[in-house]
């Protein structure tokens, strides 16, 4: 072994490998590549600083570079001598302390557990992005992990991404941060899917280009309008308004509020002792009154086109990019009552993962458009009107539209005829009264009477589909990172090209059948459950600045209730759970926990605890007892 070491210390470049000069300069790029770190995650976030720096590929590399270093210095002293002695287990140390970092980063978990009080999960959301699809009747997904970079790639960089997908459909582009913008489409399916405009809606205030989808965004209201699309069968018999009450066709509508409602729209009671015995209600008949199913009373809350989750609470998105279908409601038995939040695109989100009340619920819906309506079934006072022939497919939006008129409120009414290309009537309706009427062609605008108010007219689009563009962007400092996007085409004939972005999916067509392809967060169940039983906190006196704040768990059904604090995490089976943060508003109580396993965490440990006893015997070593101690040797000697 010593002749080996030997010829190995006149070898140049192992000579140069073992040597100070350079881990010195490495040590002092290392200092300043973590240091930078620590300025983009205060810049940004922890995520965006582990994608530049902690994580990249040549930062793994100086870290290795830096374990030969070490290791080629250590094995250059063999034969050991004894003032050696606290050299070479130093070194050991910094070996073995590198070693469980390299684990912990190869198999390490870290992630963000979220609870509802008197809810249970041990779902696990990771940074890591993935790639999924799934056909109908397929017991489970496909699954391929992808790693999120800084940097743009195209069809060529995603070769092995591809190759994994075995040519069912083909990732084209990837934006690591995306400006998700939603456009419609011509369909290539056969069925009806509504018509569809955009505008652009000028003032010397503001400028703003918007969609307008006759099934899925019908109305929107922007400054002192409301803008409303339908459907008609001809362009060229305007939308006539009437208050006399025995002309064309009589409506009633009622005045007291506004909800969502379609005949395509079920909720799905399953028995969870039998699961072949399903229970559908119509959204409609809910919408009317209560429901009692087998005793359970079910009366609606609220319904959703474009739901999203804003402060913790779920709301209508203002600025939609896609349709995400949600319903709110309640359940209530033997006194006992319970809210309910189902998503018709994530059929695995519910508030009440393992069911109530003896069932399990889901939310199916297609087609959810804005009609007026009361709470429970209309028994507010009715105003009535009359409104000019014309499809049934309009009508609800169109009494919608003259209701809003009568109450002396600002409209714009885009009629669209499917047979008509590039082309739409326009309706300005001010003080119940229609003061003008025009059909425009794409591209050409009409001045409206509000505050020097200019309307163009964009694109029309007839069995109109909705799509999304992403356009790349930077991320700006102290701000939520936006999220990544891919464009996937479909394979065969027609093929479809359509960006998805983070956390969204989408139904197509894969070799004549029916898929869903997934692209979002990975994640994973703990090996065991957690309930939360009770959140609270402390703040300091007369202040809302939290002091301290804890959770009270139930862990599985085992009754076991364990408090995790601030400072004192949950370990179990491998796992570590922190209690990172906390959302409280009127509707629930959140309690956000941080997972962490670190495999590499007793190698850690035991590199610190060598490293510690070799700086220990440096230092006695150069001590003056040791030197005296060693001059006695000699003489005795």
């Amino acid at each position: 072994m010593s002749e080996i070491i030997k010829k190995l210390n006149q070898n140049k470049f192992f000579k140069f490998a073992s040597s100070v000069r350079l881990a010195v300069p490495l040590m002092l790029i290392l200092g300043v590549c973590v240091a930078y770190g620590t300025i983009i995650e205060s810049n940004y976030n922890a995520e965006y600083a582990a994608m530049a720096i902690y994580k990249s590929t040549w930062f793994g590399l100086l870290i290795i570079l830096l374990w030969i270093n070490i290791f080629a210095a250590t094995i250059s002293r063999i034969p050991f001598k004894q003032h050696h002695t606290g050299f070479v287990i130093t070194h050991i140390g910094l070996l073995t302390l590198l070693i469980g970092g390299f684990i912990t980063n190869s198999n390490g978990v870290d992630g963000q557990l979220v609870i509802p009080e008197k809810q249970t999960s041990s779902s696990v959301t990771l940074p890591h992005l993935m790639l999924g699809y799934q056909f109908d009747g397929s017991p489970s997904p496909q699954v391929i992990k992808f790693k999120k970079t800084l940097s743009a790639q195209n069809e060529s960089d995603l070769k092995g991404l591809n190759e994994s997908l075995g040519h069912l459909f083909t990732v084209k582009s990837y934006i690591p941060f995306a400006k998700i913008e939603k456009e419609f489409v011509e369909s290539t399916q056969p069925e009806d899917q509504g018509v569809a405009l955009s505008f652009i809606l000028k003032s010397n205030f503001f400028n703003v280009n918007e969609w307008l989808h006759s099934e899925s965004n019908p109305s929107m209201k922007m400054g002192p309008a409301t803008i409303k699309i339908v459907k008609v069968d001809d362009l060229s018999q305007p939308m006539l308004l009437r208050s006399a009450v025995h002309k064309v066709e009589k409506r009633t509508v009622n005045s007291t509020s506004t909800t969502k409602s379609s005949q395509a729209a079920f909720l799905i009671l399953t028995d969870l002792k039998d699961p072949k015995k399903v229970k559908k209600i119509n959204i409609s008949e809910l919408q009317k009154q209560k429901v009692s199913v087998d005793g359970i009373q079910i009366s609606l809350s609220k319904l959703y086109q474009h739901a999203v989750v804003s402060e913790n609470k779920v709301t209508e998105n203002p600025n939609p990019t896609v349709a995400n279908p949600a319903i709110e409601f309640f359940i209530e038995k033997n006194g006992k009552k319970l809210r309910e939040v189902l998503y018709a695109k994530f059929a695995g989100f519910s508030l009440n993962k393992d069911g109530a009340f003896g069932y399990r619920f889901a939310f199916e819906a297609k087609d959810i458009e804005a009609v007026p309506t009361s709470p429970h079934g209309g028994s507010g006072a009715p105003s009535t009107m009359e409104v000019a022939p014309t499809s049934d497919a309009a009508s609800a939006d169109m009494l919608t539209g003259a209701q809003a008129a009568m109450k002396g409120d600002n409209t714009i009414i885009f009629s669209v005829d499917p047979k008509e290309k590039s082309k739409a009537r326009v309706t300005l309706i001010k003080n119940s009264q229609v003061v003008q009427t025009e059909i425009l062609n794409e591209g050409q605008s009409l001045q409206t009477p509000w505050m020097g108010m200019k309307i163009f007219l964009g694109s029309v689009r007839s069995k109109a589909t909705e799509s999304i563009v992403a356009t790349p962007i930077n991320p700006e400092k102290s701000q939520q990172l936006p999220p990544s996007a891919m464009l996937i085409a479909t394979t065969g004939s027609p093929s479809q090209e359509f960006w998805l972005a983070e956390g969204e999916q989408k139904q197509i067509q894969i070799a004549g059948k029916s898929a869903v392809v997934y692209f979002g967060r990975q994640s994973i169940e703990l090996p065991f459950e957690l309930k939360l039983e009770k959140f609270s906190k402390i703040d300091y006196p007369g202040t809302a600045t939290p002091m301290s704040y804890e959770s009270l768990v139930q862990i599985g059904k085992t009754g076991i209730i364990q408090k995790i604090s601030m400072n004192e995490p949950l370990k179990l089976d491998g796992f570590t759970v922190y209690q990172a943060s906390y959302s409280i508003t009127p509707e629930q109580t959140l309690s956000i926990f941080s997972v962490n396993q670190d495999p590499g965490r007793p190698l850690k440990y035991a590199g610190s605890l060598i490293l510690g006893l070799g700086i220990i015997i440096i230092t006695l070593m150069r001590s003056r007892v040791w030197k005296n101690y060693l001059k006695r040797n000699v003489k005795n000697a």
